[in-house]
């Protein structure tokens, strides 16, 4: 008796690229629905920040800006007539180089976030380069 000859397998290369296609696909469609949806598209004010050398927190004066719900901008709690002679009023009365300083910006509920960024563009303009926005809650 005979034992008849086993024929090689071979692999077929059609199969193999079908599934790494169907992989890729569903790849591509994992990644288009995982995109985070941000909601509505606004365009923000520029400020143009730039890097400085700073202080420890300790060393620096700290100066409260605030603009309430008129829109009307205060420097430690005095009005003043807009953004730019907040930040003039600040260097004024400061006595102390403009690095050596800590603005604290603070907002009503009321207050728009345009009034908001002009103040803060104000202040990086006269080179007040430390500014915190304030967003403690009920303070």
């Amino acid at each position: 008796m005979k034992i008849p000859e086993r024929k090689r397998s071979r692999g077929e290369m059609l199969p193999l690229m079908d599934v790494i296609f169907m992989l890729m696909v569903m790849f591509i469609f994992m990644l288009v629905q995982m995109r985070p949806d941000f909601g509505i598209s606004v365009e923000l004010p520029d400020v143009g920040a730039s890097a400085t050398t700073q202080k420890p927190e300790d060393e620096k004066k700290r100066v409260w800006v605030s603009v309430d719900a008129n829109q009307t901008v205060f420097v430690n709690k005095q009005s003043v007539a807009d953004c730019l002679s907040a930040a003039q009023t600040i260097l004024a009365t400061a006595g102390c180089a403009p690095a050596d300083l800590r603005v604290v910006l603070k907002g009503d509920k009321g207050a728009t976030y345009g009034s908001m960024v002009e103040v803060y563009d104000a202040l990086r303009a006269v080179g007040l380069s430390d500014v915190l926005w304030d967003v403690n809650k009920g303070k």
